[in-house]
């Protein structure tokens, strides 16, 4: 193994730790109480191994008592999720007929359309700051801005171009945040999303697809 090799190594090493940490402490925020053995499913690790994490992480001061310290909180805050960005602009070939006459994200799934139920849950997680990008009949999104004080950005190049359009017009709801990056079409039946991630992902199943961009 070569030097360059050797330092890709101990820094994927260090950022896999760091990814634990903040799984750590973000579970025992949402579930205060939350026992060891839950950590360990909740992590996909042995008890054996969120022993050591716990260990390390009351030595750094991040927790104490069972609860996340102030300084937990500090480490927490560059990983916290600021804003997410909801894709509802295109026509929605995949549902003809009936993005006729209502728009993807709208269309209802156990009598909920799909954008509600992503806007809800994120509302949900404590991420409140949520963008979502509209095109094709753009006058039907306007009820979410009073409904859940989400915010409306137009694409006008829907008609012609593809995602990589869209991600151009939401540069600035981008820029410099961490932000969940979602389809308006897509149905989640639990809820994904969290106030803080340790890096970036991408889940696609069914029923389910969602981003988060850091």
């Amino acid at each position: 193994m070569n030097k360059k090799q050797e330092k890709r190594r101990i820094i994927l090493r260090q950022k896999r730790n760091m990814n634990r940490e903040v799984l750590l402490l973000r579970n025992m925020l949402e579930h205060p109480g939350i026992t060891q053995r839950e950590l360990s499913e909740a992590l996909w690790t042995s008890l054996g191994s969120v022993n050591a994490l716990r260990k390390e992480c009351l030595q750094r001061g991040l927790i104490r008592d069972r609860q996340v310290t102030e300084k937990g909180m500090e480490f927490l805050a560059p990983y916290r999720v600021e804003r997410a960005l909801i894709f509802a602009a295109g026509f929605g070939s995949r549902f003809v007929p009936i993005t006729y006459e209502t728009p993807k994200g709208l269309v209802e799934v156990y009598g909920e359309p799909m954008v509600e139920r992503q806007i809800r849950q994120l509302q949900e997680a404590g991420v409140t700051d949520i963008t979502v990008m509209v095109g094709y009949m753009k006058e039907k999104f306007e009820y979410l801005t009073d409904k859940f004080g989400v915010k409306l950005l137009y694409n006008p190049e829907y008609t012609s171009k593809n995602t990589l359009a869209t991600m151009y017009h939401a540069i600035p709801v981008l820029e410099g945040k961490n932000c969940y990056i979602l389809n308006s079409d897509n149905w989640l039946r639990d809820n994904l999303y969290h106030q803080y991630e340790g890096d970036a992902w991408y889940a696609k199943a069914v029923h389910t697809i969602a981003s988060l961009a850091m």
